[in-house]
């Protein structure tokens, strides 16, 4: 599927077929057949290989190393819907950092991650920012977006990169009464690190990068800069 330069880097199961990022190009490989029965070029630069894929209805979320957007493309027709920057609603969660700092991070910034989840899309980014957006309803006829859905940032984040994003559902497990007439308890939790569908449940997301930082503050904490290069894990229940 790819080369000894280009290698697999990122895989997702979408419509039956397995989606394979290899240089800046997708592989659609059939599992039945063991054929690549298509294939999507994403932008011109095969060194921007595809660094995160993440399905949200009739779309693929797509985002490439060294790019701070991440574009929308049709599941079907393979067509680019729409391309998001992060680049502002990263910068306007970085106002309360120092100015160096904040200069570093704009100028380096770069998507690093991506989960789709209850039809919201949660970008990781190098700067330890985390944005999500609203994903646009995508129907089999649609051929492009008109506007780009905004991106909200989310005050809590890392002090650097973003390094992964996944999701557990904790709805319980269907099963039958336990002895003695009492509910079977919750079951094991399902481990998931594509699309959740929107549910009664509860889901929780989870980011893991380089130390803990809150955005929305402009005071300073005496732990700041202590636990910067430690490994944190961030959960919210969504």
């Amino acid at each position: 599927m790819g080369t000894s330069t280009y290698p697999v880097r990122k895989m997702v199961v979408i419509g039956g077929n397995i989606w394979c990022g290899t240089s800046n190009t997708i592989k659609i490989l059939s599992p039945v057949t063991k054929e690549v029965e298509d294939m999507v070029t994403v932008g011109s630069d095969e060194t921007k290989v595809i660094l995160a894929m993440a399905e949200s209805g009739q779309g693929v979320w797509v985002a490439q190393q060294g790019s701070a957007s991440v574009r929308l493309l049709h599941s079907a027709t393979f067509i680019t819907l729409v391309e998001v920057s992060t680049t502002a609603a990263v910068a306007k969660m970085l106002t309360y950092c120092d100015e160096i700092i904040r200069q570093h991070k704009t100028a380096c910034l770069r998507v690093t991650s991506l989960l789709a989840v209850k039809d919201m899309l949660w970008v990781g980014t190098s700067a330890g920012v985390i944005v999500t957006l609203i994903v646009p309803p995508v129907t089999a006829t649609t051929t492009k977006l008109t506007s780009a859905p905004p991106l909200t940032g989310i005050p809590h984040g890392h002090t650097g990169h973003v390094r992964f994003l996944s999701c557990v559902d904790m709805s319980p497990e269907p099963g039958p009464p336990a002895s003695g007439g009492q509910s079977r308890g919750p079951g094991l939790a399902r481990l998931s690190a594509g699309r959740k569908e929107a549910g009664t449940g509860r889901i929780l997301v989870i980011s893991g990068g380089d130390g803990y930082e809150d955005f929305s503050s402009s005071g300073s904490s005496e732990l700041a800069g202590r636990e910067d290069s430690t490994n944190h894990l961030l959960l919210w229940v969504v």
